[in-house]
């Protein structure tokens, strides 16, 4: 017997969508991110589909979760009502109380750090204190002021740099810049002065004295090994987390440096993308780099709904194209005959790159988020 057509429900979900909200087309972006949020969820005890050295990808998930809660919020869509509901349960039974497993995966800074922006979101999402101060020695939680004071405690050094490892063998820029806008987004919720000076402090070592980010290029490397070895390599998220602090440490500074030089990066990953569709420098991507491009445009479309009022218009034209058209790409590349899968080779479709079982669900997530930040810039 033939199967029914995946996507009938999703054509009408979209001509419900259609209806509610402000603008026409999008109805046709939630679409996406309604397919990808019910597959994400649908998937059996979901949260648990990742394995526990994975563990910074679940907060990748809940996260992409979240910013569909938002822009469901923001466009006055009545899904948002069930999102919320299932999202809270969810954070309060996998994350919050009993779930040891997962905080037992986080493992380096980088991960605590996740671990801490997540815990920040939720306090908008839910208003709850206990995701920005919480403690329970029972099940090892931490809420986000505690996740970061551990980083400051373990991993951070005098410099402002920050080690990858608790065995301080190699500092990554993804850890520096991940701590900058930590840094900044407890700054925005409770402006102490030493959230502000280590975040400036981090984001000058990483920009003016680390070797990792070349300012004529915009290029930012991996990171540095404890003997002063630069790892080559670009990854799409370490052009990412740092448009985040570098629009927050605006905010609090008035230094129009700052989202100059996040302009430099962003730039750079356009420059190296073929036809305009974002790759990654390597072909061959492990788990956590099948994550990498969903986590870049998460960050590109936050950077532009803050800062649209200050772009020069032909870069805000730039870098929407290159939202809009990565995720046109990625969804007619995904469709293949009655079914959708995503890999993490945007550029090629589906039929002609099989997807790998082992990185299906994380080059699910990426999709997600590309679609999501789609979704942001069309409210």
């Amino acid at each position: 017997m033939r199967q029914k057509n995946p996507f009938q429900r999703m054509e009408k979900e979209d001509s419900k969508l259609e209806r509610s909200v402000v603008r026409d087309s999008v109805g046709v972006v939630f679409a996406k991110c309604l397919f990808c949020y019910g597959k994400l969820t649908s998937l059996p005890s979901w949260v648990f589909s990742f394995s526990i050295r994975d563990s910074w990808q679940v907060c990748l998930a809940y996260e992409t979760c979240l910013e569909f809660q938002s822009i469901l919020t923001a466009s006055g869509d009545k899904t948002v009502l069930k999102t919320t509901k299932f999202l809270r349960s969810s954070f309060t039974s996998s994350v919050g109380i009993p779930n040891q497993t997962y905080w037992r995966g986080l493992s380096g800074s980088d991960d605590l750090a996740w671990a801490a922006i997540l815990n920040i979101k939720c306090y908008h999402a839910f208003q709850d204190d206990n995701f920005l101060t919480g403690y329970r020695v029972s099940n090892g939680f931490w809420g986000a002021e505690h996740l970061y004071q551990k980083i400051v405690n373990e991993y951070m050094n005098e410099d402002g740099s920050v080690w990858w490892d608790s065995g301080c063998t190699y500092i990554a820029a993804i850890s520096c810049s991940l701590f900058i806008t930590l840094s900044m987004m407890l700054h925005e919720v409770n402006p102490k002065d030493e959230y502000l000076g280590r975040a400036q402090m981090t984001c000058d070592w990483l920009l003016n004295r680390s070797r990792l980010w070349n300012r004529h290029t915009g290029r930012m490397d991996d990171g540095v090994t404890w003997d002063g070895k630069v790892t080559s390599i670009a990854w799409t998220y370490n052009h990412a987390v740092i448009l985040k602090g570098l629009t927050l440490l605006y905010r609090a500074t008035d230094d129009l440096s700052h989202l100059e030089n996040a302009c430099l990066i962003i730039e750079r990953v356009i420059s190296d993308s073929a036809d305009g569709i974002c790759r990654e420098s390597r072909k061959k991507l492990s788990r956590d780099a099948s994550c990498f491009k969903g986590i870049f445009f998460r960050y590109l479309a936050s950077f532009i709904h803050d800062n649209s009022e200050l772009l020069e218009d032909s870069k805000l034209s730039d870098y929407r194209t290159f939202v809009l058209k990565n995720s046109h790409i990625v969804w007619n590349n995904c469709l293949d005959g009655d079914s959708a899968i995503f890999t993490h080779s945007w550029h090629i479709p589906t039929s002609e790159c099989p997807a790998n079982p082992d990185r299906k669900t994380q080059s699910l997530l990426s999709a997600f988020a590309l679609f999501n930040a789609e979704g942001l810039l069309s409210i």
